[in-house]
């Protein structure tokens, strides 16, 4: 069903012919009869039969295009709110949420009464003078029936802004005022906006777009502007050629730090996505190393069984042998590079307690940490909440985890205790947190470029973990491509090529430099310009399509003509797509340039001997050779050079000494994937075989040809 209102908003958009969709439509209205939109499409036919009789009888009228091009946004927005009631009746997700939100759902202005309201009590509560000792009492009986009715208004909240039909100009004028309050829990506020993020992404809805453009522009609190920002970049695709905002997101596009936070944001999505890989990483690579350089007999799954003093002093033992603790360090040091890279090296480990009753509830998915969560009513007092407060806010998770790690807290602190002989104390604990932990306190925590990350981890974890994520749509496919045309000159852009590049995204980073073109580059900076060009060069050896580099790196050249590391990968790959002769005339400059250059000297020889000349290429190589007797490349084009000039057996010896050595063996097993310098030429094995054919030892010499080979050889070489 929802496939053939597709076809029918792509007909509306593609062909603009409203009677073909009038007609197509027809039979979707009449099966769900939605008395309103019933209504609106019969209002619809109505004014289009009425244009065409004005139509058929003469009558002029000058706003006949303007009538029409309503008329069809009618019927476009008709197409949304169909599929929405579609949805509200088939999701059990969202048909459980609509019924919730018709039976609590009391309107923004008394929902903004009863946020503001829980502050006011919340805050009357804390100044209460009666704090009995363990926490108990009237003010911790207030707190609970605070902290649950709130919680119950927020779920209700949510319910309703997610399948809710299009707002009026009125209702969201009504919700941008509440979400930018001051007067309400920041907390609720980001809630609030990751429900608008929902439904704007999922059902078009412009007035709650333009309210998520305007939470991230008026907003004080940066966690609701970035929560806001994720939903503009998760929602862009529906919006970015409509009419109706167009012109309000082309304002916000053309503003050099938006386009700052929306390029680190696609970093950040693309980060979130190897979180599967950098787990791996961390179970399979780093954390056996840490855990082999300390014998102690504990499992990588059961960390909580260290659990005496007698067990830690072991640990961290003086007499530990250096050499392990080196290791450890290292081991450690690479964790931690990786997560300031962005990675989510916690996915792994908390991945496994999403099952917990608390994820049950939609909202808590995207409920920001709080402590006042009744869910977490077990740990508000005394020292384990004291525990929690130090961890939560100074470790990096997100706050799905903090969740996560709040609801097992009070079971692993009363194992701990209930250990015999008795395990580690949590005053134990808290005494030794603070100076463990002091360096995770970074300003950084407060950025924005940090709030967004945690936030997308969190929803990550959402459209990957939850029961509910098949009765949403996954996001984490957003690539910046799909965003305006505009954003093709971004000055940005560079920064995220690099990054795709340096994280092997290369399919992505095709589609980049598809999508960009290089006449857009002029409004990069000089680095950035040659940086693109020598990107887009590699993905094309990458992809196997050495012409396509080789015109891409002469692109870069011609604008940068005195730029060497272009010109040195030019010739590269010029070798590599055998135009000999030009690759010749390139190289010459180079060389007059820098003369003392190995590369240079290897390259113009390299020419020499691909234009059938190896005897005027011998004298350089045996210089080269003489002075870097290590470099393999050298070694093998001399050994071919001299086969070449017919000196069979000195080859012989060359290629004998290569194939003795590791270095050589190695890039003997290279190939144009790794460097187009890496072609035949550093193939020794097949060298080899060659050398010994041309003297006529067949036996050894087809030996290597079908070790080299895997069919058989069956004609002269």
């Amino acid at each position: 069903m929802a496939t053939s209102l597709y076809k029918i908003r792509e007909d509306i958009r593609s062909e603009r012919d409203l009677g073909k969709s009038l007609t197509a439509l027809q039979p979707l209205v009449n099966q769900w009869n939605v008395p309103e939109l019933t209504e609106e499409y019969e209002k619809i036919a109505g004014d289009y039969q009425l244009m065409k009789d004005f139509l058929l009888r003469g009558y002029p009228d000058p706003q006949r295009p303007q009538l029409y091009d309503s008329l069809l946004s009618r019927l476009y927005r008709i197409t949304w709110n169909l599929e929405l009631h579609i949805a509200r009746c088939s999701n059990p997700t969202l048909a459980k949420a609509f019924n919730k939100a018709n039976r609590e759902f009391q309107g923004v202005d008394i929902l903004r009464q009863k946020l503001e309201q829980y502050v006011e009590e919340y805050a009357l509560a804390s100044l209460s003078s009666a704090v009995p000792a363990e926490g108990k009492g009237e003010q911790a009986e207030t707190y609970t029936r605070l902290n649950a009715a709130h919680q119950q208004t927020l779920d209700t909240a949510f319910s309703w802004i997610i399948t809710s039909g299009m707002w009026s100009d009125a209702e969201a004028a009504k919700w941008r005022e509440l979400l930018v309050s001051s007067t309400i829990d920041a907390a609720d506020a980001a809630l609030l906006v990751s429900a608008v993020m929902l439904s704007a992404m999922h059902f078009l809805d412009t007035n709650k777009f333009a309210v998520l453009i305007d939470v991230y522009s008026a907003s004080d609190i940066e966690m609701v502007r970035q929560r806001a920002l994720v939903g503009i970049a998760f929602s862009m695709r529906l919006y970015s050629n409509d009419d109706s905002i167009k012109d309000r997101l082309s304002d916000l596009l053309s503003d050099e730090s938006v386009q700052r936070e929306l390029t680190q944001l696609q970093e950040q999505v693309f980060l979130c996505t190897t979180a599967e890989k950098d787990t791996r990483i961390v179970h399979e690579e780093i954390m056996p190393d840490i855990m082999k350089s300390h014998p102690f007999g504990v499992d990588i799954n059961h960390l909580s069984d260290i659990d005496s003093d007698d067990n830690l002093a072991e640990m961290f033992s003086v007499d530990e042998d250096d050499e392990n603790i080196d290791r450890i360090e290292k081991s450690i040091e690479r964790m931690a590079q990786m997560q300031r890279e962005g990675a989510d090296i916690y996915y792994g480990g908390f991945s496994h307690m999403k099952r917990l009753p608390f994820f049950y509830t939609l909202s808590n998915w995207f409920m920001p940490f709080t402590i006042n969560h009744p869910a977490l009513e077990q740990v508000r007092e005394g020292k384990t909440a004291q525990l929690l407060d130090i961890i939560t806010r100074m470790s990096p998770f997100c706050d799905s985890d903090k969740y996560s790690f709040a609801l097992v807290l009070p079971s692993v602190v009363s194992k701990m205790s209930s250990q015999s002989p008795p395990g580690l104390s949590i005053d134990d604990i808290l005494e030794a947190l603070p100076a463990e932990m002091s360096g995770l306190v970074d300003d950084t925590i407060s950025s924005a470029a940090y709030q967004r990350r945690l936030y997308l981890q969190s929803l990550y974890r959402f459209f990957r973990l939850s029961d509910f994520r098949s009765d949403f749509r996954d996001p984490f496919g957003l690539f910046i491509c799909s965003f305006p045309s505009s954003c093709r000159k971004w000055k940005t852009l560079p920064s995220l090529a690099r990054m795709l590049y340096k994280r092997k995204f290369y399919y992505e980073l095709q589609d980049l430099f598809d999508w960009t073109h290089s006449w857009y580059w002029d409004e990069f900076s000089d680095s950035d310009q040659i940086d693109m060009y020598m990107m887009d060069g590699r993905v094309s050896i990458w992809r196997h399509a050495i012409e396509g580099a080789c015109a891409r790196y002469e692109k870069g050249v011609r604008r940068f003509p005195d730029n060497e590391p272009l010109r040195y990968a030019y010739v590269k790959t010029l070798l590599a797509a055998r135009q000999y002769e030009l690759a010749s005339r390139e190289v010459g400059p180079l060389l007059l340039a820098y003369p003392d250059d190995l590369r240079y000297q290897y390259l113009s020889a390299m020419s020499l001997m691909a234009e059938k000349k190896a005897a005027a290429a011998l004298p350089s190589l045996f210089r080269l050779n003489y002075e870097h007797p290590d470099d393999p490349e050298t070694a093998a084009a001399l050994a071919w050079a001299l086969l070449m000039t017919g000196q069979a057996e000195k080859a012989e010896q060359q290629f004998r000494r290569l194939t003795a050595t590791p270095q050589s063996r190695a890039a003997d097993a290279a190939t144009i994937d790794d460097d187009p310098k890496r072609s035949y030429i550093t193939d020794v094995t097949l060298g080899l075989a060659y050398t010994l054919w041309a003297q006529g030892k067949m036996a050894e010499s087809i030996t290597l040809f079908s070790s080299r080979y895997p069919s058989p050889i069956t004609h002269h070489p």
